[in-house]
């Protein structure tokens, strides 16, 4: 698997190209292995000091059913590898449209974290007012929290 190298310096601007890319290289190699070691290095002076996660772990194409009368309105829940992460990790999610045509009342939703552990973590998805019922996907992303 061979992903290109994208240096991303201080003060560039971190377009929407580039995370898309990003993006890109993560479903790529998510679909070679479920975990990967992925090194992300500082190489400006300024920014020795800083840290950052090393660890990226993402799931794709997570499947939801919303019903915006319930409470929540869905809940999508994932499982990390085992032994992947020692503690909580950060984790955030995005919806993914999977090539559907969905109303603007199927996409008012609101997802939250409700727990993370180092072995899962659950989001709630709780719908907006105007909320329709719908199938969404969401893609989940997890790295070693610092």
């Amino acid at each position: 698997m061979a992903i290109k190298s994208r240096a991303i310096t201080a003060g560039d601007p971190v377009t929407a190209e580039i995370i898309n890319n990003l993006i890109i290289d993560l479903e790529t190699v998510n679909k070679q292995s479920t975990a990967q070691s992925i090194i992300l290095e500082n190489t400006s002076a300024e920014g020795k000091d800083q840290a950052i996660s090393g660890r990226v772990w993402s799931q794709g194409l997570v499947e939801c059913k919303i019903t915006p009368t319930d409470y929540p309105s869905g809940t999508v829940t994932v499982t990390f590898p085992t032994g992947l992460f020692t503690k909580a990790p950060r984790v955030w999610l995005q919806v993914n449209v999977n090539k559907q045509k969905l109303s603007q009342g199927q996409l008012r939703i609101h997802p939250t974290t409700y727990s993370v552990t180092k072995d899962k973590a659950v989001f709630y998805i709780r719908s907006g007012s105007g909320g329709e019922k719908a199938t969404l996907f969401f893609d989940v992303f997890a790295t070693d929290s610092i």
